[in-house]
């Protein structure tokens, strides 16, 4: 492990350093005014909702759906699921039939009418023998026929009528599979994808020549996942197959003419990012699009060229939604694309299906918005939430307009050669803060050279940022909020000396589940005396947090940063520092230890981790505790629960209008959108959100729901329902936190490095501390 800290280490450092002397060379430079010109293209968006043909009388306990295949008439989309079992106390477990519960089905959909014109029950039919059990695995609309297979047969059904047309005993051992269609010159390609028993995949490429003949063409290799993104023309008798795959980059080439396919070199092919790339399809104009990061690009293998046409800026539709993998896009031109896809009910504590929608873009005459000043937003992570608010600030908003930039992709800051699958927690710990301080790095950069978003979301990983150089104070956009109405405790923990930089708009509870009993003096955490008893006695000696000895020294020092760093001063001199030091040293392993080492019983009545929501904190309940709570990691002072951030925002100091960027900051504040996040299992700073939510939960979890953020699997403490005592626990636990979970990364990195050499007994304490404190404030120093 040591080998890959150092190297990490050494690039973190070395990239903090150059940031460093660069910001400090030179003030900061203005933002540059954009604004939207009235050649910007914009797209008018309609949606159609589709039903889902599961059952209207029976509640749902899950659903995903599926596009089946389409053609000119017709769309056809599969449901599939499980409906909601009666409450555990209502079941005779004698009689119970598991299977009947769950559903798939078909929907088919006129093109022309948008309408259901009918639905097929697939499971109607199937062997239901205990040994011979038959169930649905995928569902193919081709050639005017529905081909379903499951794991025996396959059945294909006419698709108007739901008449089953044939039944044959599976043709293959694959898992599913689905194809799309490419023209290169006058030869049409259909990739065919498929997954074995292993869920490795290949591709078999059916090729029609001019002249009507057809022949095949397999990509597989031995212990290899091929997951092919599209064919792309060479000319007009040759073709590029790219393709990811567990052993690195393919590119496929081959010779239509002859069938002769040969393997590219990877260099001819650098202009193509598959990192960036999605699925790739044939427009109905004949040209190849494929889906980014950011929209929709043209790619062009001819002229080694790709070419953005549509980007979700250019459309009102949330972009959260429409940009996730939820959604395909079917068809596309420059003139109009069509998606398809699941769109999740406005609250999970309700037992309905996903909503499956269709949304038709076409390119309008002219942008309504243009001459609009022009916000850039990062997001580290952009989810329906933050769609909705942006799409609620640009439909008001009559000066300004957000744009989501896409300059910050994760995957240009990952180091390609270190293998992530072969390392331990403490060196995959390391790894993200690598990858975190690139990311802020460059995001402060970018901020002092006036060239930086405007907004930034999620970004409290990257605790460099929060330093009046970068970033603005938000404390007048929430001093209006009152303890009655908000989790005022939430904002203030939030603050670093007094300011409040990154506002937390839903949040996770950071610390020990267990019984409240368990507690120290403090009554919401432990001294680190008090934790290592809580350990010896009701852990049998087994520690629940698992990171070797720097890991685990770096979080604790972060849970208590503000008694290290103040005004950007660091001093590592005091008894507190050498307490915790000492403290991992006398109990803490040097390496990380596996999950393994934790008990049923110690599983059963503690866990360490983030703790998302109402149905979270509930999911954790077990017998073994009667009274459950999250209470703070150890710490000097026995302070509570931490709380990190699920979703954050902030402002950059460089702002082209601090005014206008808070205006969207009292949008991701306002009573509708903290009531949908609240509705989907997370916690929120509106206190009202809150207690309804948990009132929802309650009703949903008593009648049999199981769903929650944490997974599934939430049960009913020893038989009895819940009620708003439960909700009342909860409600505790949030006003018992500390502080947020910043974590500033080149710091912690430097305490990796460092204060081995005081665990493993080569360096007395203090010469460790003169070192790690010198380092620090160097740090801090050059950031300004």
């Amino acid at each position: 492990m040591k080998r890959v800290l150092v190297r990490v280490i050494s690039t973190i450092l070395m990239a903090s350093l150059m940031l460093s002397i660069s910001s400090c060379s030179k003030p900061p430079i203005s933002k540059t005014v954009r604004t939207i010109s009235e050649d910007t293209p914009w797209y008018n968006s309609s949606v159609i909702n589709v039903e889902s043909g599961a059952d209207p009388d029976k509640s749902i306990e899950y659903a995903y759906q599926e596009l089946s295949g389409a053609d000119d008439n017709y769309f056809v989309i599969r449901t599939y699921g499980r409906y909601m079992e009666p409450p555990e106390d209502e079941i005779d477990w004698d009689t119970f039939d598991y299977n009947s519960y769950n559903f798939s089905v078909i929907a088919v959909i006129d093109r022309s009418e948008k309408i259901v014109v009918n639905t097929i029950d697939l499971n109607d039919g199937l062997d239901t023998g205990l040994t011979t059990y038959e169930h649905v695995s995928s569902a193919i609309y081709s050639d005017g026929k529905i081909t379903v297979k499951t794991n025996s047969n396959e059945r294909d059904y006419d698709p108007l009528t739901g008449t089953l047309l044939d039944t044959r005993p599976s043709s293959s051992n694959s898992i599913g599979a689905f194809s799309r269609y490419y023209k290169v010159g006058e030869y049409i390609v259909d990739a065919e994808m498929s997954w074995d028993d292993n869920s490795r995949g290949s591709c078999i490429l059916r090729i029609k020549a001019p002249d009507g003949n057809s022949s095949s063409v397999e990509l597989k290799e031995i212990d290899t996942d091929i997951n092919v993104s599209a064919v792309l023309a060479l000319s007009d008798t040759a073709a590029v197959i790219p393709a990811t795959t567990n052993k690195g980059y393919r590119f496929y080439e081959l010779d239509l003419t002859t069938n002769k396919l040969t393997t590219g070199k990877e260099k001819d092919y650098d202009w193509l990012d598959l990192d960036k790339l999605g699925l790739a399809i044939v427009g109905s104009d004949g040209l190849v699009y494929c889906r980014t990061d950011s929209g929709i690009s043209k790619i062009n293998a001819q002229t080694k060229s790709i070419e953005e046409v549509f980007n979700y800026s250019w459309c009102g539709i949330n972009r959260g939604i429409i940009s996730g993998f939820d959604f395909d896009l079917v068809e596309c031109s420059e003139e109009s694309m069509l998606f398809i896809g699941q769109v999740e009910p406005v609250s999970m504590y309700e037992s309905t299906p996903s909503d499956f929608q269709i949304v038709e873009l076409t390119k309008a005459d002219k942008n309504p918005h243009a001459g609009k000043t022009i916000l850039e937003l990062y997001a580290y992570g952009l989810d329906e939430n933050i769609g909705a608010a942006i799409a609620t600030f640009n439909d008001t908003n009559k000066k300004y307009f957000i744009e989501v930039s896409d300059r910050y992709n994760r995957s240009d800051y990952i180091d390609d050669f270190i293998d992530i699958q072969s390392m331990s927690d403490d060196e995959y710990t390391v790894y993200n803060l690598n990858v975190a301080t690139k990311m802020s790095n460059a995001l402060a950069m970018d901020i002092m050279n006036g060239e930086g978003p405007d907004i930034l979301i999620n970004t409290c990983k990257y605790g460099q940022l929060n330093n009046s150089s970068y970033l603005t104070d938000l404390t007048p956009y929430v001093k209006q909020l009152d303890s009655d109405a908000y989790f005022t405790n939430i904002i203030e923990g939030s603050k670093i000396d007094g300011t409040l930089y990154q506002l937390p708009i839903s949040f996770a509870i950071y610390g020990i589940y267990t019984d409240a009993q368990e507690a120290g003096s403090s009554g919401v955490g432990f001294t680190l005396d008090e934790y290592q008893s809580y350990v010896n006695n009701a852990l049998n000696g087994t520690d629940i947090i698992l990171d070797g000895q720097a890991v685990y020294f770096s979080k604790l020092f972060s849970s208590m940063s503000d008694k290290f760093i103040v005004d950007g001063k660091a001093d590592f001199s005091g008894p507190e520092f050498a307490e915790l030091a000492e403290y991992v040293k006398d109990n803490v392993p040097e390496e990380c230890r596996s999950w393994n080492v934790l008990t049923d019983k110690i599983y059963n009545y503690a866990d360490y981790g983030r703790c998302y929501g109402i149905g979270g904190f509930y999911h954790r309940r077990t017998g073994m505790i009667k009274n459950p709570t999250i209470l703070g990691i150890p710490s000097i002072d026995g302070r509570g629960p931490m709380f990190t951030s699920q979703c954050s925002v902030a402002i950059s100091a460089q702002a082209v209008n601090v005014d206008a960027c808070g205006e969207f900051v009292k949008i991701l504040l306002s009573d509708d959108i903290q009531s949908y996040i609240a509705m989907n299992d997370n916690f929120v700073l509106n206190r009202n959100a809150f207690r309804n939510a948990g009132e929802a939960a309650n009703n949903y979890y008593n009648n049999g729901g199981r769903k929650c953020s944490n997974g599934s699997g939430v049960h009913l403490p020893n038989g009895k329902k819940f009620s708003e005592q439960n909700i009342n626990e909860v409600e505790k636990v949030v006003l018992s936190c500390s502080k947020m979970s910043y974590e500033d990364s080149a710091i912690s990195i430097i305490l990796i490095e460092e204060m081995p050499a005081y665990f493993l007994g080569q360096k007395k304490l203090d010469a460790v501390i003169k070192i790690a404190q010198n380092r620090a404030q160097k740090v801090l120093d050059e950031r300004g």
